[in-house]
């Protein structure tokens, strides 16, 4: 399953490079997770079948729309379309189009062109995708319980001062109500599943500790290094 993930993707980028309408920087198309952390996701949406998912910061969710092929489900994405490498608008939903067309995405996409820092006004949902690295995560915690998300997809970017901040200020509070499950390169995964009745992964080191937290899952290495280990 995983080769073929990869297969997938690599067909997906040539077919982005050889659309005739698809005319702006491909620079600022790229995948910003790694294989491993792509087939995790995949198989945690197809364990846990959300319905809804509220992303936040979430580009062009290409990471959501590869993870829930073949799962029905909703997207609301509060992505502001700032930076150097955002796309316009008109550059944004064509690569929106092109994504969910290729992964056969089945559910209704909302892009709300806003900046949050604040969860007040948001879309909620059971589960939570946030690519706002030092977003205040005790937010959710703080929601009523039918309010509040089962499960919350981190995305930390190696971005240390604000991973350090969060494990020093905030994983404490957070863990009460939404225990950590995964760690990875780039995510910290909390949910109130404990995922023991998902299929294994090889390439996932179960039960471990992260600091002071016991029965955490770990992705330790990445495709490349994978490949590597494998092949010399």
């Amino acid at each position: 399953m995983l080769e073929s993930l990869h297969t997938k993707l690599n067909s997906f980028t040539k077919s982005v490079n050889s659309h005739n309408n698809f005319t702006y920087d491909i620079a600022k198309f790229y995948f910003d997770h790694d294989l491993l952390e792509y087939f995790l996701l995949k198989q945690i949406m197809a364990h846990i079948k959300p319905k809804n998912i509220t992303a936040l910061g979430g580009y062009t969710c290409l990471d959501l729309c590869v993870a829930l092929e073949g799962v029905d489900c909703n997207i609301t994405n509060y992505e502001p379309l700032q930076g150097k490498w955002a796309l316009s608008e008109k550059e944004y939903h064509l690569a929106t189009y092109l994504i969910k067309q290729y992964f056969q995405f089945k559910g209704d996409f909302k892009h709300i062109k806003e900046k949050v820092s604040s969860i007040s006004s948001i879309k909620k949902s059971k589960m939570i995708t946030i690519n706002i690295p030092g977003f205040d995560l005790r937010q959710f915690c703080d929601l009523d319980e039918e309010e509040r998300p089962d499960t919350i997809v981190y995305s930390h970017y190696n971005k240390m001062i604000h991973l350090s901040n969060l494990v020093k200020n905030d994983l404490q509070y957070i863990v009460k109500t939404l225990p950590l499950r995964f760690v990875t390169n780039q995510w910290l995964i909390f949910s109130t599943n404990n995922f023991e009745q998902m299929e294994k992964i090889d390439f996932v080191d179960y039960n471990k500790k992260f600091f002071d937290l016991s029965d955490v899952h770990y992705i330790h290495t990445n495709y490349n290094n994978m490949q590597y280990e494998e092949h010399k």
